[in-house]
């Protein structure tokens, strides 16, 4: 069934979904890697997979400030855009500490072991200031705020003062961002690629010179190809091909789709919160009495089960989370909505 988006990008639907299933199909596939029946392929989707990350920054980095031109947001909407974020993705978020909190330690206690976490390390990771540790995925959600809180200023200054924003302001934080000086502020690291989805906004809405675009974009992604390996968590080059596979489909892709996309698409915020968890403790369990033989059915399995709890997550966590969160309007629209 081909679905046709009339108020909604495609592209985007059909990305997020890409990029969830990308990052859940590395995470079933790490343990299968070494020992297993094609254990070349799971290497291969375990290497790979994890870039459906760079995916999602790109995807953050242009459909934010759409929305922000959508919305008519203003400097003084900057705590209310905070605030729409938070409702909209903090009730999954902490549903999903809470999940993977009751997962883990009742794994410990029957292996014995020590709970790793303590009431500080938890609490803190509520707000961001500390990852936790079991559940792999958390650490992009810290990525994801720090970004929030720098695009809600940024976009002001790209709107109001372009030539300073894309001449200055940029080169600088890119600068910064081989510097360990500024290690603590994650989002460094990461930020080339929130930078090609906002250029990718400007040519997708036609702001600013066509040719200048183009130019600030292809150098946004020959840095991402050169300065972005970063030991242990992104090698530059398969991580800049998937930042420039994804703007790509972004600005070339017309807006049609299949409703399996849709699915995941809608999923996939939830897809990607809960999957780590429940697959490492599934695959486990299941590795003790499957032989190495059927690798396949240990990969796909996890999958099968984590579905429909992914869509319970998304239908009765994060969809009434967003639908409040698109009832919460910026000072500007208001005001337009009044006068109308």
């Amino acid at each position: 069934m081909v679905i046709a988006y009339k108020n909604k990008l495609g592209s985007l639907i059909i990305l997020r979904g890409i990029a969830a299933l990308l990052v859940c199909f590395c995470h079933f596939a790490k343990p299968l890697s070494v020992g297993y029946s094609y254990a070349g392929i799971f290497y291969f989707i375990n290497a790979y997979g994890k870039y459906g990350v760079e995916m999602f920054f790109v995807i953050s980095g242009f459909v934010i400030p759409l929305s922000f031109d959508n919305g008519e947001y203003r400097i003084r909407d900057y705590f209310t855009f905070l605030y729409k974020r938070l409702i909209r993705l903090h009730p999954a978020y902490i549903a999903t500490i809470l999940l993977t909190l009751i997962i883990t330690y009742l794994s410990f206690k029957q292996k014995q072991l020590p709970f790793p976490e303590t009431f500080e390390s938890v609490f803190n990771s509520l707000f961001y200031f500390e990852n936790l540790g079991l559940n792999v995925v958390f650490w992009t959600l810290r990525i994801e705020a720090e970004y929030y809180l720098f695009i809600g200023l940024f976009f002001i200054l790209l709107k109001k003062h372009r030539t300073l924003a894309l001449f200055i302001v940029i080169p600088l934080l890119l600068l910064a961002s081989q510097y360990s000086t500024f290690d603590s502020i994650e989002l460094l690291r990461h930020l080339v690629f929130f930078l090609i989805g906002t250029i990718g906004y400007l040519i997708y809405s036609k702001q600013g010179d066509r040719f200048h675009n183009y130019f600030y974009l292809i150098g946004l992604i020959i840095f991402s190809f050169i300065y972005t390996s970063i030991p242990g968590i992104l090698d530059s080059v398969p991580a800049a091909i998937a930042g420039l596979f994804t703007i790509i489909f972004i600005l070339k892709y017309k807006g049609k789709s299949y409703i399996l996309f849709d699915f995941f698409g809608k999923i996939s915020y939830s897809l990607y919160l809960v999957h780590y968890p429940i697959a490492k403790q599934l695959i486990r369990l299941m590795m003790r009495f499957l032989p190495a033989s059927i690798a396949w059915v240990l990969f796909l399995v996890p999958f099968i089960i984590i579905l429909p709890i992914a869509w319970l997550f998304y239908k009765y966590i994060e969809h009434p989370s967003e639908q409040i969160s698109k009832k919460i309007n910026y000072s500007q629209a208001k005001i337009s909505q009044q006068a109308v």
